[in-house]
């Protein structure tokens, strides 16, 4: 209370100046302002200071004792300190070192709250470095002037009476196939460091003592050939406790898996193993092994190569016609249907081609269809023009009738010859045979047959005679208006053959229905490839079925028959009772290609242990089925030992007493794998 009211009325004549300065503008400028602020500044930074010594001045008293000798009981007079120790505060900026007096003791004044460090050194003890935290006012003890801390700290002599044995073996389990842990190499390194919490020490880490370790403590020795080891350390008549590990180092362990890398092994395998303080705490799966390895005969399938051939038929055909000119004037929103293509070599077992066309609104061929390819074209046509003609059978007019100076009175066309056309506004009847002239007849009705325009047969009479100097019988031809001819034009695209039947050559032997591919060479890129599947009688092929003839073929295609029968080996597990007796089997893959009954042999994992058992296997559709057991057999047993992974501790400890000998054994556990399962 009393610091705050002192630095109360301190502030109080800062205010008051400060208002009567700035009442007075003229007198009292910012430079004026700045100074007094840094004077009062230094001002409260000497009145802190006092306070500091005044109130909170710490005076820190520590006494150094004999480890091997004390009891460390803190409130016994009889202590006997260790004198003429160099013990060094570090505080801040402040370095201060002093020897401690004959009673041990050592007083260190004017210090402040927060944290410093001690480094303690005496001739034969180990170094101390420990961290101090004077903050703790209810730990220390008030007098006037200041507050008072004090510590004993106890000094561990390296040499003498007070030094013990530390003894012991260092096993690992580097071989998984016996049942007792095996010594590990010699020349790995054990180490051993003192705990600063051990009860000699009077758990003296506490208090305002944040930290102590002592330095020089570390003591390290080598494994023999049998995995022994011995540390000479010192201890205390109470025990000083240690914490001893083991440095990591890599062995070839042997055991038993199911899988290397990924690949499936059987047997006894060696892989490196790290084992050690660090490695061994997180220690690799232990693969859980059948005893018993079964091993089932390879399958023994064989075969005879079955042949066939192709045949294919309706060769050289019309594929499509690649339109390169719409035309115009025809029949308008007309559709003309199986438009036929004259083959010029029926005889020869051609046939005609028939295409579809389509008229739009405009007069023009929309689309064209070959409906029937026909066959015997020669090859020349491939790419060749097609026109659709206006007319495709020309028609004839024949004059029936006239007047007295030949003049036309009636015609009609011939009903054998009414011609076949496309067009309804560009055709004309021409004279073509007689020697009248001056007639232009008009076109008689035209009857729709869908796939083409004909006229009718009727007689026509026209409204007044036409022309001059007719005969009867004077025929006059259909033909196209000068100037008007726009036909569609368009390429021809051949089709060849396609495959109608395919003749088995050879039968082949053992064939697996529902095994067999047949595969047809393809036509190529212009065709479709066709396809077949085969019928298998008695491992025989009886017969080859097109299920699709393809296109575009020019010669019988190659056929392949292939065999899909895959050859795989079958494998097996065996059940095993707690007496190492077989009691069966699962079969995991029943494979495939049996021809005959394998041999099934059954082996140990580990050499020599199990004996006495066999079995057969059981072949259904060309695969293992089952496996009979014959005889159980005895002593199958061979599995990892241990079963289960075993993690080693990261350090052990050991209380050594002042030359006493302590015996410890430490077993690195069953180890962490380079290569897993």
């Amino acid at each position: 209370m009393k610091k705050f009211l002192l630095k109360t009325a301190l502030f109080i004549p800062i205010v008051i100046g400060m208002s009567y300065f700035s009442c007075e503008p003229d007198s009292f400028t910012e430079e004026d302002a700045m100074l007094l602020q840094g004077k009062l500044e230094k001002e409260m930074i000497l009145l802190e200071d006092s306070l500091n010594k005044d109130y909170e001045r710490i005076t820190y008293t520590l006494s150094l004792i004999d480890a091997y000798n004390s009891t460390l009981l803190k409130s016994e007079a009889s202590e006997k300190g260790l004198p003429g120790a160099t013990v060094t505060l570090t505080q801040g900026g402040t370095i201060v070192s002093q020897t401690t007096a004959a009673t041990g003791m050592v007083m260190f004044e004017n210090l402040k709250k927060g944290l410093a460090t001690l480094h303690i050194v005496l001739t034969g003890y180990s170094e101390v470095n420990a961290v101090i935290d004077f903050s703790y006012y209810g730990i220390g003890t008030s007098v006037t002037g200041g507050i008072q801390f004090g510590n004993v700290i106890p000094m561990i002599p390296l040499s003498g009476a007070s030094t013990g044995t530390i003894k012991g073996k260092v096993t690992c389990e580097s071989d998984l196939t016996n049942k007792v842990p095996e010594n590990v190499p010699a020349g790995i390194k054990v180490i051993a460091t003192v705990n600063p919490n051990s009860s000699a020490l009077n758990y003296i880490a506490g208090g305002i003592i944040e930290s102590i370790s002592y330095d020089n403590l570390s003591l390290e020795t080598l494994t023999d050939a049998n995995g022994d080891f011995t540390l000479t350390v010192p201890g205390t008549s109470m025990g000083l406790d240690y914490s001893l590990r083991v440095s990591d180092f890599t062995v070839n362990q042997s055991l038993l898996m199911v899988t290397k890398a990924g690949a499936a092994v059987t047997g006894v395998q060696t892989v490196p193993t790290n084992f050690g303080s660090e490695a061994s705490s997180s220690a690799s799966v232990v693969p859980n092994v059948n005893p018993v390895i079964v091993t089932i005969g390879a399958p023994d399938y064989t075969f005879t190569a079955a042949s066939a051939t192709a045949v294919i038929t309706n060769p050289n055909g019309l594929d499509y016609i690649q339109k390169t000119n719409s035309g115009n004037y025809y029949d308008a929103g007309n559709s003309f249907y199986s438009v036929m293509i004259d083959n010029p070599a029926p005889n020869a077992g051609g046939s005609n081609a028939y295409i579809d066309f389509v008229v739009n609104s405009s007069g023009q061929i929309a689309s064209t269809n070959i409906s029937t390819n026909g066959s015997g074209f020669s090859t020349s046509l491939e790419n060749s023009t097609y026109n659709l003609p206006y007319i495709q059978v020309t028609a004839k007019a024949i004059v029936t009738g006239i007047s007295v100076g030949g003049a036309i009175t009636s015609w009609r066309v011939s009903p054998t010859n009414t011609g076949q056309f496309f067009s309804r506004t560009n055709l004309e009847f021409v004279r073509s045979l007689g020697s009248g002239t001056g007639a232009v007849l008009p076109l008689p009705p035209i009857n729709d047959f869908g796939s083409y325009l004909a006229f009718s047969s009727a007689t026509q009479v026209p409204s007044s005679p036409l022309g001059t100097g007719y005969v009867v019988n004077d025929e006059f031809t259909l033909s196209i208006k000068s100037g008007m001819s726009d036909v569609m034009m368009g390429k021809i695209h051949m089709t060849t053959g396609s495959v109608s039947a395919i003749n088995v050559i050879n039968e082949g032997t053992n064939y697996v229905s529902g095994k067999v591919d047949v595969v047809i060479a393809s036509p190529g890129s212009t065709g479709t490839t066709a396809t077949a599947t085969a019928t298998v009688s008695n491992g025989r092929i009886a017969s080859i079925n097109v299920t699709g003839s393809g296109s575009n073929y020019v010669s019988a295609p190659t056929v392949t028959i292939f065999n899909k029968v895959e050859k795989i080996q079958a494998r097996a597990t065996a059940f095993v009772n707690n007496d190492g007796n077989i009691t069966g089997f699962a079969v995991n893959n029943p494979g495939n290609g049996y021809m005959s009954v394998p041999t099934v042999t059954l082996t140990t994992q580990i050499t020599g242990m199990g004996t006495g058992a066999s079995a057969v296997a059981v072949v259904s559709g060309g695969s293992v089925s089952s496996l009979n057991l014959i005889n159980g057999g005895t002593a199958y047993t061979g599995v990892n030992t241990p079963a289960t992974a075993q993690n080693a501790p990261s350090s052990i400890g050991v209380n050594v007493t002042g030359s006493g000998t302590t015996i410890t054994d430490y077993n690195l556990g069953t180890g962490k794998r380079s290569i897993e399962d």
